[in-house]
């Protein structure tokens, strides 16, 4: 301190503390205070009777009273600390407490005020000699595997925070509700089954979680905690809130995921400071009609519920950016409900749930909205439907798309009964389209700005010609009645990915060699009697599916495809395999069965890391010894 300085000292009697200040009875006016370099500062005071008073502020240490340490030691002895992760330094000599792994002393090192020791393998009791550390502010013992707290632990009235979460906690003492001066509490992934009555008076809460439990009710006495602002209550058996639940009024955040409620309380409405709630995985059936004035929310998931119908005013809540209604029993939405798509709301999820129609005015006019409607009953769309960022309309009964319809980036409108389509909705940036498992027989063209192009399992018989602009990434176009590819399908410059099974196909153009970015390519279920003679051009070809065709001759560039991992070709007519193929160095599997092969294919031995061959049913005669040159296999199917 500085010179002239006043001072108030803490005083340390027979180990007690003293917070207060000590004065000997009759001291005079008269002090002095001496500087001394070596021992800091002194002070003399003088009482009428001539007898001195001395207490001295020095630059040395302070040791932590002997009755922490003992609750320090007590606390090791008691939680396994020889098998602690991280020990370091406990059990030291006296004055060397602070600096035990896991302990924060005060700034004069004179008493314990944090414990850290998150994930250090503590394991039994918290003594009851924890009490005496009494100054204790911070408490942080996540992650190990204590499994009793004891009464004593409401003696430590000056913890502001703490975080006992993963252990094995099955109850709370009586006594916890004596820390009112803890502010943040974190309890989450224990086992407990109750919370005492006491726990109300924990008034100074700002932040509960008490996620991963087995609570099956809230103490009455839970409403007492109005400064409440962050509350989780995910993932335990909840059949019902308390009553006065809505006194929470400072709620901002709350989690009741994964319980087991039917109802909320009327009074819900009354915290209308929130502004996310997260309910899904419960079993609601409706909402109170007071719900609809939690006009700050902007966070809401009420997915994987009962819910029959909405409130009439579900619509007040216009500052919503995420809505998730999925999956429950919905089948009209209020009129209200279009005061939602706004500007701010950019996540809606309606799926699964029983939806054949949308209000007339239910239209967007936000680009940035993710919309999600598959799995209703949905058999058309309103005239004004609007524009969305990502759209998903799979699974409905949709016979056609409204003209006003417009797309940004995904598109998904799978599994419905569009028979004619006029591609108006693609917007510039469109970059996936699903429209797999309809009733389409053409396209009009393939749009160029398009990476994922799913057309698999409809009517097609012909495709539009392709544009040498084109993007496409992925394409599929299996499970249709194509006959012929134009010659124009060697522009998919891009492709990497595509899937041409269980179609019509005789031959392949020659512009086919052209699609050199392929690394995944699937004929299987055609009628192809040969594969291009030039084949081997694909050098980024992975995986070959070619099963189930009329193929009889593997062409021998083929063997320079030296990515090529995986290579079906099962139920043909092949009488032989190249000799070369034993330079497929990427090859790990192959599948030759239900052929015509009467040699045995040696040349795989050459291969270090192939592990899998299919063979069954050819007309392979005797093994020689060259057959153990196939070190690396782990599965080998030779039967007949």
């Amino acid at each position: 301190m500085e010179d002239f300085m006043t001072k108030q000292f803490l005083i340390m009697l027979t180990m007690l503390t003293f917070l207060s200040a000590i004065v000997p009875n009759k001291i005079s006016a008269n002090s002095i205070i001496e500087r001394s370099d070596s021992d800091g500062y002194s002070m003399t005071i003088n009482n009428e009777k001539n007898t001195n008073f001395q207490m001295k502020a020095t630059t040395r240490t302070t040791k932590i009273p002997l009755l922490e340490r003992q609750a320090l030691i007590d606390f090791y002895n008691s939680t396994n600390g020889d098998n602690w992760i991280n020990n370091e330094n406990w059990l030291g000599v006296y004055g060397t407490e602070c600096s035990w792994f896991g302990v924060e002393c005060s700034n004069n090192a004179s008493n314990v005020i944090r414990i850290s020791m998150r994930s250090n393998n503590i394991v039994g009791v918290i003594p009851d000699t924890i009490e005496t550390l009494c100054l204790l502010e911070e408490i942080d013992l996540r992650n190990n595997k204590i499994n009793h707290i004891p009464e004593t632990f409401g003696n430590l009235k000056n913890l502001n925070a703490l975080d006992i979460r993963s252990n094995q906690i099955s109850s709370l003492p009586e006594s916890i509700g004596n820390l009112t001066n803890l502010t943040e509490m974190t309890l989450e992934d224990n086992q407990l089954t109750e919370l005492p009555e006491t726990f109300g008076n924990l008034k100074n809460l700002v932040e509960l979680d008490l996620e991963i439990n087995q609570l099956q009710r809230l103490p009455d006495s839970f409403v007492k905690l109005t400064n409440l602002e962050d509350l989780e209550l995910d993932g335990n058996q909840l059949q019902r809130l308390p009553d006065n639940f809505g006194n929470l009024v400072n709620l901002l955040d709350i989690d009741l995921e994964s319980n087991q409620l039917t109802e909320l309380p009327d009074n819900i409405g009354n915290l209308t400071n929130l502004l996310y709630f997260e309910v899904k995985f419960n079993q609601l059936r409706s909402l109170p009609e007071s719900f609809c004035n939690l006009e700050k929310l902007n966070y809401l998931e009420l997915n994987f519920n009962q819910l029959v119908h909405l409130p009439e005013n579900f619509g007040n809540l216009k500052n919503l950016m995420h809505l998730d209604l999925s999956v429950n029993q919905l089948s009209s939405l209020p009129d209200s409900f279009v005061n939602l798509l706004t500007n701010s709301l950019y996540y809606l999820d309606l799926s699964s749930n029983k939806l054949s129609t949308l209000p007339d005015n239910f239209s967007s006019s936000n680009y940035n909205l993710y919309l999600f409607l598959s799995s209703n009953q949905l058999y058309e769309l309103p005239e004004n439907f609007g524009i969305y960022s990502e759209l998903d309309l799979s699974s409905n009964n949709l016979t056609e798309l409204p003209e006003s319809l417009k797309v940004y980036n995904n598109f998904n409108a799978s599994f419905n009964q569009l028979a004619d389509i006029s591609f108006n909705f693609i917007k510039y940036s469109l970059d996936e389209l699903n429209l797999s498992a309809n009733q389409l027989n053409h396209i009009p063209y393939f749009p160029s700005t398009i990476k994922q192009l799913n057309l698999s399992s409809n009517q097609l018989t012909e495709l539009p010609e392709i544009d040498s602009s084109s993007n496409i990434v992925s394409l599929d176009l299996s499970i249709n009645q194509l006959s012929s590819l134009p010659e124009s399908f060697g522009g998919l410059s891009n492709i990497q990915y595509l899937d041409l099974s269980s179609n019509k196909l005789k031959n392949l153009p020659d512009s086919f060699i052209d699609l050199t970015s392929l690394s995944y390519l699937n004929l299987n279920k055609n009628l192809l009697q040969n594969l291009p003679s030039q084949i081997g051009i694909l050098v980024r070809l992975q995986e070959l599916y070619v099963s189930n065709n009329q193929i009889k001759i593997i062409p021998d560039s083929l063997c320079d495809l030296l990515h090529l991992n995986k290579l079906y070709l099962e139920n043909n007519l092949i009488r032989s395999i190249p000799n070369g193929i034993g330079n497929l160095s990427s090859l790990q599997t192959i599948n030759l069965s239900n052929n015509k092969i009467r040699d045995f294919p040696y040349e795989l031995g050459k291969i270090e890391n192939f592990q899998e061959l299919y063979l069954s049913n050819n007309d392979i005669g005797e093994l020689t010894g060259e057959f153990g040159n196939l070190s690396s296999l782990i599965r080998l199917d030779l039967s007949n």
